[in-house]
């Protein structure tokens, strides 16, 4: 059975045949050899030499894997490196570039942890012995019971340990040192399967996607499957929109839409189920007066940072659903109709407030029309909390599409007070807006 069915799938391998007979650490290290010839015949990209070589070192463990004894473990983590490896030059021939997206995750996964392999060993560390190398096999062995009882995070963290062993105290030269890069690689073999059982959006939402070359360890381990970066374009609609009245004469709140896709957001996943979202958002409306000739008196608007702690279902559509609980914390600004603010139009009709703007804008608009007269609104900075839903739709490995809904729930208190030369003449008090809203987007992202 493919090692990609059986672990990936959550299907068993047999067990192992217990034999009578132990090995030597000769026989183990001939084993080692082989194991070396066939990663030299894939560098010089002769596959048909690497699978025969991998195939006889994975006959010949299987027939010498014994019950117990110290070089029992190793040759358990040796035959299963040899099938990882089988199965992904299998896989690369039979498909030719035409894998599904569970087989391509797959192979992806292989090509990720032979990097990181690589990137994990250093070369200037002691020198690597037999003692050691048993002592990695015991800690692999621990690691693979925790992936057995579906400890994930933990046997995550193990395999992580041994990969930061490896690059602190080093492999080193000769034989033994070869043995732990073999080891090295089992181990991050075993930490991409995990990823992708994990994380079953990774066999279709994800698994499409095919390796970024020169992406940085950085990128491939801290980030990768964890950051999102994205943005959107919303469109909303206030819950209270009219009523007599809201301030003076003001009667109704009409919604003035951004339909820039400029509300950006990132998002950091704790777990494949859990994560954190910050994003920037912002809503305005224009204050009407609806009675006499209809005018707005200005623009109210909030604008400033969303926190949503939100959980996600990932699974094995292209779909995945979140939903997520959150506080937004804005700052609030009121640009003011000019004719408005600058005192036109008290004590007579609006159309003659308009003629009497237009002269003076004509005259050059010089300092205090009016006497100095002026109208000024000023809105304080508030909070508000949010609800929010939606899905991910997985496009390829690294960008997915995302449908937004939110529901926020936001006054604004403003201050109103009449001015002349600068000076309060009439202090009007506060009055409250409602801004809560519900709105729906449309947005793209960038999965690392």
């Amino acid at each position: 059975m493919c090692v990609f069915a059986s672990l990936v799938y959550g299907q068993t391998q047999p067990p192992p045949a217990p034999l009578s007979t132990s090995l030597s650490d000769e026989q183990f290290l001939a084993v080692n050899r082989v194991l070396d010839d066939a990663e030299r015949a894939l560098q010089r990209d002769r596959a048909d030499t690497a699978v025969r070589l991998y195939r006889e070192a994975e006959d010949y463990l299987l027939s010498r894997r014994a019950s117990g004894g110290e070089w029992n473990n190793l040759l358990f983590h040796y035959q299963r490196y040899c099938t990882y490896r089988l199965d992904s030059l299998r896989l690369r021939a039979e498909l030719s570039g035409k894998a599904s997206p569970s087989v391509a995750a797959w192979l992806s996964a292989m090509d990720r942890a032979e990097k990181r392999a690589k990137k994990a060993e250093s070369e200037t560390g002691a020198r690597m012995d037999r003692d050691i190398c048993l002592q990695l096999g015991k800690a692999l062995m621990s690691a693979d019971a925790l992936c057995d009882a579906e400890l994930w995070t933990e046997a995550v963290a193990y395999y992580g340990k041994i990969l930061d062993y490896l690059q602190a105290f080093g492999t080193g030269e000769g034989e033994w040192g070869a043995a732990a890069h073999h080891l090295g690689v089992y181990a991050c073999y075993r930490m991409e399967i995990i990823r992708l059982k994990q994380a079953p959006r990774a066999t279709v939402a994800t698994a499409r996607r095919e390796p970024v070359e020169g992406r940085s360890g950085f990128m491939d381990g801290m980030l990768a499957d964890r950051l999102a970066l994205g943005t959107r374009l919303t469109v909303f609609t206030l819950q209270t929109d009219n009523k007599k009245y809201f301030m003076g004469f003001i009667d109704v709140l009409e919604e003035e839409q951004d339909l820039w896709p400029t509300k950006v957001f990132a998002q950091w996943l704790f777990t494949p189920y859990v994560g954190l979202e910050l994003t920037w958002d912002q809503v305005a409306a224009k204050l009407w007066n609806s009675e006499d000739i209809p005018h707005d008196d200005g623009m109210l608007s909030l604008r400033g940072p969303i926190v949503t702690l939100f959980g996600q279902y990932p699974n094995e559509t292209i779909f995945t659903p979140y939903a997520g609980v959150g506080a937004g914390w804005f700052l609030a600004d009121f640009d003011p109709n000019p004719i408005w603010h600058n005192g036109f139009g008290y004590e007579m009709t609006w159309d003659q407030a308009v003629a009497d703007y237009e002269a003076w804008r004509a005259a050059g608009s010089p300092e205090w029309p009016n006497n100095g007269y002026q109208r000024i609104l000023e809105p304080e900075d508030t909070y508000g909390l949010v609800l929010t839903a939606g899905s991910s739709i997985g496009i390829n490995r690294r960008w997915a599409a995302d449908l937004y809904l939110r529901y926020m729930w936001a006054d604004v208190d403003a201050h109103y007070t009449r001015r002349v030369f600068g000076e309060v003449i009439d202090d009007r008090g506060t009055f409250t807006f409602p801004l809560s809203n519900f709105a729906a987007g449309l947005g793209v992202k960038y999965l690392f």
